[in-house]
Parts: C-alpha cells; sequence; structure tokens
C-alpha cells in the first residue's frame, strides 16, 4: 500500500494549483511575421496580448494587423496600440519605458490577469507558455526582477558608470543624445537608484501601482525628470519605483530569461548602437543555431530567449525553437522520468485527494494519468541559496511536478484531479565558512564539465561510476542574507574554508578535503582525499583586476559502479580539530526496475506528495473505450503515464 508523507508549507492557498492568467506585452520593431510566429506559440484564448510597433512603422503595424485578422479572425484578447498610443522605443530612450507603461494600461483595461510579461520581437519561447502559467500559480501578488548587483547605484556613484551615469540623456528622432551634465546624482538617503534588467514579470497590482503616479511617495515623483532622463532608463526607472515602494517585499529577484553573452561591438568591432545614442552599450548577441544547445542547457529554468534574428521567420535556428516547445521538453526528460514512476505518483495524489474528499479508497478502480508538467521553483527553498538564485546560478534549481489524472469507482464515474509532487534536490547552502552551496550529480552530459546542468529529478542514475561535483564559494557578506544567518547555530565546528585567503591578490593556501559516500549501514562505498586551490589560474577572468571574492571550483570522483539505494555524501575539511560535517543523501535508482524503489523514495523523502484538487467537470460513465482514448490522448501528447489498474 502507499504510505503518503505530508510536509507542512508556509502557507497552502486554494490557488497554488490553479494556473495563472497572463498579458503578454511585445515590443516590436519590424518584421511582423517574425512576431506572428512568437504569438502562435505563446497564445492562449484565455491570456491576454498587448503589441506595441514603433511610432512611425506604419506598415509595420498595419500588416501585423492584417496577419492577426487572418490568423484568429474572432479573437478578442489581442491588442496592437495605435500609433496614438505608440513611441519611438530607440534603445536607451525612455520612450521604452513609455512604450512600457502604456502596455500596462492597455492591459489592465482588456480583462482580468495575474502577471504581465513583457518582451520584444526578438524573443522566442523555449518552454510551454502553460508550464509558466502553472509555475507562477503559488506567487501571485509577487513580481520577478533580474536585480543588478551595483543596486543601488547611487550610493557610492565612484564606483559606477563615471560620465555616463553623470549625465542627462535625452531622446529625439529615435537617437539618444548626451546633452548635459548634473551636479550631483541623487542623495542615496532621499531615494535609492536601483537597477534590473529590462525583462519581468509583473504582478497585476504592481502593474496598477506603477500607471498610477498620483499614489507614488512625494521623494519619487520629485525625481521623475533624474529617473526619466538617466542613462538607459529602461534598466532603472521602473526598478527605482518599486524598491521605493511598498512592493519593495514582494519582489522576487530571479532572471527567467536566456540573454546570450553581452557584446559591445557589432560583426565589424564598431561600436554596438552608434547610431542609437552617444555612447557604444552593449547587448546580447544574436542567438544561432549552435546556440541552441547552451539554450537547452538552462531550458529546466527558464522560459524565453533573446535575442534570435527576425528577418527569416523560417529558418533553422527559430523552426527547432518552435519544434522544442511543442514536443521537445516533455520528450526529452521521457529516458529520465520512467512512466511507471509517473503511475505511482499519480495514484499517491489520487489517494490523498479522495482522503481530503472522504471518499473510500475501497472504491478506487483506475487511475489515469492525463498530463504531466515539470515546473521551477520561483524561489528558493532554503534562504542561504538566495543569493546564488538571485543571479539565476543553475546549480540551486529546484522542481516540482504536476499531474493531472482520471480516477474512476465503482459505480462507474469518472473523476478528474491535479496535485503536485515535490523533490529534494541534490545540493544545500550554508551560512558559515566561504563554501555556499555544494551540489553533486551522477547524470553525466557533454558539456564543458562532463555534467548535466541541474536535471529536474530528485534521484541519480543507480550504476553510475563518477560523481560530479560543484562547489561555490564566496566571501563576502552580501552572499548571506538575514534569514540566512538565522541558521548559523546549526553550524558547529571547523567549516570549509581557505586559509590565509587574499582576494586582491588571488592567493590562499590550498584546501584539502575528505569526501566519502556511504551507505544506510555506514559502509563506506569511497573515500577520497581532494585538494582545491583559489589562485588566478582557477577563478578564471578578473574583471578590472577587482577583489575576487566569489569561486566556482568542479571535480569528479570516479569509483566502482553504484548499487541502488540510499547512500550519504560526506564531505569535510582535513587538518582541523573539529570538522564540520557537510552531508547530501542521494537515492540511486534503476530506471530500468524502479518500482520496487519508489515507496522509499517517499518514505525518505525524496520525493513528497504535495497539495491536491479535484479538478470541476461533468461525471462520465466509465467504460473500457474510456481508457483507451485516455491512453491514446497520453501517447499523442507524450506525457509519457498510463492507467494503473488497483
Amino acid at each position: 500500500d502507499i504510505q503518503l508523507i505530508d510536509i507542512p508549507s508556509d502557507g497552502d492557498s486554494s490557488l497554488d494549483l490553479v494556473p495563472t492568467k497572463l498579458a503578454l506585452f511585445i515590443m516590436a520593431h519590424q518584421h511582423p511575421k517574425a512576431v506572428i510566429q512568437l504569438l502562435e506559440m505563446i497564445y492562449r484564448p484565455h491570456h491576454y496580448y498587448v503589441i506595441h510597433v514603433d511610432q512611425a512603422a506604419d506598415t509595420t503595424r498595419s500588416e501585423l494587423q492584417t496577419l492577426i485578422e487572418q490568423w484568429v479572425p474572432e479573437a478578442t484578447n489581442i491588442l496592437v496600440l495605435d500609433q496614438s498610443h505608440s513611441f519611438t522605443s530607440s534603445w536607451g530612450s525612455y520612450e521604452i519605458v513609455r512604450a512600457t507603461l502604456e502596455g500596462f494600461k492597455a492591459s489592465l483595461g482588456m480583462g482580468s490577469w495575474d502577471f504581465f510579461i513583457n518582451l520584444s520581437g526578438s524573443h522566442l519561447p523555449i518552454r510551454d507558455i502553460d508550464d509558466l502559467a502553472a509555475s507562477l500559480a503559488a506567487y501571485r501578488g509577487h513580481l520577478f526582477l533580474n536585480m543588478m548587483e551595483d543596486s543601488p547605484k547611487n550610493l557610492n556613484p565612484a564606483k559606477q558608470e563615471g560620465d555616463l551615469l553623470q549625465y542627462v540623456w535625452f531622446s529625439c528622432h529615435g537617437y539618444t543624445y548626451k546633452v548635459a551634465k548634473i551636479r550631483n546624482l541623487p542623495p542615496a538617503k532621499q531615494i535609492e537608484i536601483w537597477a534590473s534588467g529590462q525583462w519581468g514579470i509583473f504582478s497585476r497590482s504592481a502593474a496598477e501601482y506603477l500607471t498610477n503616479f498620483p499614489s507614488w511617495p512625494g521623494y519619487v515623483r520629485r525625481y521623475q525628470f533624474y529617473l526619466q532622463t538617466s542613462i538607459i532608463p529602461d534598466e532603472s526607472y521602473l526598478a527605482t519605483i518599486l524598491m521605493n515602494s511598498p512592493f519593495r517585499e514582494k519582489i522576487i529577484p530571479r532572471n527567467w530569461f536566456f540573454l546570450k553573452q553581452f557584446e559591445g561591438v557589432d560583426e565589424n568591432q564598431l561600436c554596438l548602437h552608434r547610431f542609437e545614442t552617444d555612447f557604444c552599450g552593449q547587448g546580447p548577441g544574436t542567438l544561432s543555431l549552435p546556440d541552441l544547445r547552451s539554450v537547452w542547457s538552462h531550458n529546466h529554468m527558464t522560459f524565453f530567449a533573446r535575442k534570435f534574428q527576425t528577418a527569416y521567420p523560417d529558418s533553422l535556428e527559430r523552426k527547432q525553437v518552435q519544434n522544442h516547445v511543442n514536443h521537445g521538453y516533455s520528450w526529452g526528460l521521457r529516458n529520465i522520468i520512467p512512466r511507471s514512476l509517473l503511475n505511482y505518483l499519480s495514484v499517491a495524489l489520487c489517494k490523498k485527494l479522495m482522503t481530503n474528499l472522504k471518499q473510500p479508497l475501497a472504491h478506487l478502480q483506475h487511475v489515469v494519468m492525463t498530463k504531466f508538467q515539470v515546473l521551477p521553483l520561483m524561489k528558493e527553498r532554503n534562504p542561504c541559496c538566495q543569493y546564488m538564485f538571485s543571479k539565476s546560478y543553475m546549480n540551486v534549481g529546484e522542481y516540482q511536478y504536476w499531474l493531472e489524472f482520471n480516477w474512476f469507482i465503482t459505480n462507474g464515474v469518472k473523476k478528474r484531479g491535479r496535485g503536485q509532487i515535490h523533490l529534494r534536490p541534490p545540493f544545500d547552502c550554508y551560512p558559515r565558512g566561504h563554501l555556499r552551496s555544494f551540489r553533486v550529480t551522477s547524470w553525466m552530459g557533454s558539456d564543458e564539465y562532463g555534467a548535466i546542468q541541474n536535471l529536474p529529478v530528485g534521484y541519480q542514475r543507480a550504476g553510475a561510476s563518477l560523481i560530479h561535483f560543484e562547489l561555490y564559494f564566496h566571501t563576502n557578506h552580501v552572499s548571506l542574507g538575514r534569514h540566512c544567518l538565522d541558521k548559523v547555530h546549526n553550524m558547529r565546528g571547523d567549516t570549509i574554508s581557505f586559509d590565509h585567503l587574499r582576494p586582491e591578490d588571488v592567493t590562499a593556501d590550498p584546501l584539502n578535503l575528505t569526501v566519502r559516500l556511504k551507505d544506510r549501514k555506514e559502509i563506506t562505498f569511497f573515500i577520497n582525499s581532494i585538494n582545491l586551490e583559489w589562485s588566478k589560474e582557477t577563478v578564471g577572468k578578473r574583471k578590472q583586476n577587482l577583489p575576487i571574492v566569489e569561486i566556482s571550483l568542479y571535480f569528479q570522483i570516479t569509483c566502482s559502479p553504484i548499487p541502488p539505494g540510499i547512500y550519504t555524501l560526506e564531505m569535510y575539511k582535513q587538518g582541523v580539530p573539529k570538522p564540520f560535517k557537510y552531508t547530501l543523501d542521494l537515492l540511486y535508482l534503476p530506471l530500468d526496475d524502479i518500482d520496487p524503489f519508489i515507496q522509499s523514495a517517499l518514505e525518505e523523502g525524496f520525493m513528497w506528495v504535495g497539495q491536491v484538487m479535484e479538478i470541476s467537470a461533468p461525471n462520465i460513465n466509465h467504460t473500457e473505450d474510456d481508457l483507451r482514448q485516455a491512453d491514446a490522448y497520453i501517447n499523442e501528447r507524450d506525457q509519457f503515464g498510463r492507467g494503473k489498474e488497483l
């Protein structure tokens, strides 16, 4: 029989399993067919779409409206802003902010929605939009911005962008000019100037606040002109207003958009934005076919990628992205998440739901899984992981599963349910010592480190003979938040730290570690000694010869094939009197014969049942044909599930 283990959450909500409604705003400049292609990939009848086209691009606007009418002639949830509500949104100008605010206002008038997401015409989704709507369910009222690490920018102006930060910038006819120098930056004690990435996910209440100027504090309104004429206002205007508002506590600093490495020059090695503004600027490179491998490696934790060329919608890289969104993500997981595991989890969810509904379990005949989603957690569980999470480090990503299922009872009635499965991550984060996070995996890949980036599973593959280690070190207090420091008392002993560390010289004594893998009977499977160095050779490129306060180090240990079972990995510093032992519990499963081990995975908390809910639908009499149709649907959609007879 299946035993259910409940782990309390911070605050259960009846809406946490109800997908959100979205308003998606697209800022387009040209190439209407590429915009339609983007729309086709993210369109759902219950979401809302607002499109801004540059004010002078009348031909683009007209052609886009015609294409939309031909594609979805009856749609009332797509709005192309007319010329009177459009702006010349050139790079680095305040007009981008004006267009975004116009998008907020238009979306608010279209209907009820939970989140507003701003995109450019050169974005493409890399996950199904339904996955994003589901992932956001537990975070209604929050917003997500990729906050820049050097914010607030006016706390220490000497460390900032020099002349660029201290000039007035004004846009005219698509070009942004440097027009005057300001004497002093606004004092931080009066207003903190924050910076973030341009792309974000905003709650409806935040959108209402941003478009209600009289509700802003007087000191924020006082600095309106400065915010509008500062350097690259689309990266500071909204962030500054929100960080100086009650929404400050609702911001989750995290980037959910994949961007290629930024470039400052074009293919001719000339200033990238020389035709748009009085300084070179920089921006993400254009994604091409070879870049998709890197895009897919971030697929578990990001939803959109930018920028793609838009002149050729039928190009191979755009078609591959389109195919991946339609079929690729779920298909790519079929070899690591066995169908039998999902069957088992569906039954576990169904039994919990029936128990909640006070329905006799003895009446249950069949459970058929109809939908399966792998979703990233949009906020870290461990407060000590917050800094790495906000920097979008892949090694601290966490996941949940959403499963939908039909269940059939003895009187022939079919009902529908939905539930979540939580996964224990193969990493941990710490409040003391230089070691901030520690992750391991036996899932091997072909990237430069030989390991697959943080797969959305709660187990390792039995029979693996190699363990890959990722250690993240940070010496600065900025990586430790208040809630993380509350956990300091849990770490007693000598932590993993580099002795005689000199960040300015990038030197330290070698760090010697002992790594041990043992089973539940305390029998050692292997024990190894590891030597790590903090040096110019291991830290990589330095930025402006600044002190190095963080470093990621990787190593691998080869061992005999690891049999199925539960193991504990220990790691501690050598040569200290009372070493603190960093531990991770690991579950190794045989994917071709997983059934005998699933119950222990639940009992040991490697996976656990979360919330469940009944999905309202008319009762349908249960026939064998119903089951065949359900299986056919599952196979067609590649949701891996089948009915499990009890």
